[in-house]
């Protein structure tokens, strides 16, 4: 079973294979619906964490790629603190006037900072568009979360490696980061 971000059709979507003995307290059925506790029983095919069927954790689930995407945001804004608190080390402090002139003369952390946030600008496209697409192309979201994060945390492992000038870890994480962004796409492409 596909679970989709549509709440009409995640919340009719059958409910797929279980196995018995665990409890959820989330109401099955959409919000709209009392909030009695349900007992029913936790899927045994959530790759990322064990989630039940209700339509809570459904819909939570359905939310993690947007996670993803937010933290890619969030990886281009952090380089340019550490790019801010370096150019107020340089002579004369902080030069508000003219940043971009000022910014050549970084040198070591700082360079590496704002070359992290150049590369964190450059590799946002790829992914936002191949999760969007493929989330809109009816990919199972199980499946979409599981790369996105996966994006995301080696873009993190991405950024730190890169402060820490480790370039060979560092070029690591950005192949593969690279290739989980066109995996986003390839199955954007060939749909859900």
């Amino acid at each position: 079973v596909a679970f989709r971000t549509d709440p009409v059709r995640v919340a009719s979507a059958p409910l797929p294979a279980v196995v018995t003995g665990s409890r959820c307290p989330h109401p099955l059925a959409a919000p709209t619906s009392p909030t009695t506790i349900h007992h029913h029983v936790v899927r045994l095919t959530a790759p990322i964490v064990a989630r039940c069927a209700c339509y809570r954790c459904r819909m939570e689930l359905a939310s993690l790629p947007y996670l993803a995407l937010g933290i890619m945001v969030v990886l281009i804004i952090a380089p340019r603190l550490v790019v801010g608190r370096e150019m107020a080390k340089l002579a004369g402090g902080y030069d508000n006037h003219d940043p971009r002139a000022q910014q050549v003369q970084l040198v070591g952390l700082g360079k590496r900072a704002l070359n992290a946030h150049h590369n964190a600008i450059e590799a946002l496209p790829p992914f936002g568009l191949g999760l969007l697409a493929a989330i809109q192309r009816g990919v199972d979201v199980r499946v979409v979360a599981a790369i996105a994060l996966a994006v995301a945390g080696l873009r993190v492992a991405y950024f730190i490696f890169y402060l820490r000038d480790q370039a060979s870890v560092r070029s690591a994480c950005w192949a593969l980061g690279l290739l989980g962004s066109l995996a986003l796409i390839g199955l954007a492409v060939v749909g859900g």
